[in-house]
């Protein structure tokens, strides 16, 4: 069921333009600052969300968004991800481990095979992870915007 909310997802019609005619109050991004107050390294950057929770997965695409990051997906399934791996260019990756019944585990072999870095951001203890992804940093959720946006940009420097 959390499946098929999440496929809608990726159905979702596009926000309209905001118009020129209607006004509005300029809005501090908080994208735009890391916490030390420099620009956000994210910038531009096109980052895979695979999350199979539909509410976390538009927080997570949103909170993205907002420090900058063009956000591919959100994936809720692993030949779903693997698609969007084949067919899109990515700089990072952002992984749920347990996805349903399946794990994310292909797509992390795909991803470590093509060099593009990723975390897990997951309920699953390390133990609980394949001892050749034990290495992969993990967010424990529920995770803050600052933590993943700070753990993203960890993992890009040392790219």
């Amino acid at each position: 069921m959390q499946a098929q909310r999440l496929n809608d997802i990726d159905r979702r019609p596009a926000l309209p333009e905001p118009s020129n005619d209607t006004p509005s109050a300029p809005v501090k991004r908080d994208g735009d600052v890391t916490m030390r107050g420099t620009r956000s390294s994210l910038t531009g950057k096109r980052v895979l969300v695979v999350e199979d929770e539909a509410i976390l997965a538009i927080q997570v695409e949103d909170d993205l968004e907002q420090a900058g990051c063009k956000v591919v997906g959100p994936a809720c399934s692993v030949r779903r991800a693997l698609q969007l791996i084949e067919s899109e260019p990515l700089e990072v990756a952002v992984l749920d481990y347990r996805l349903g019944d399946d794990t994310s585990r292909e797509i992390a072999v795909t991803l470590r095979m093509r060099h593009i870095p990723f975390l897990f951001m997951t309920s699953t203890v390390s133990t609980d992870l394949p001892r050749e992804l034990r290495d992969v940093p993990r967010l424990q959720k529920p995770v803050k915007c600052e933590s993943l946006i700070a753990a993203l940009n960890a993992i890009l420097q040392f790219r």
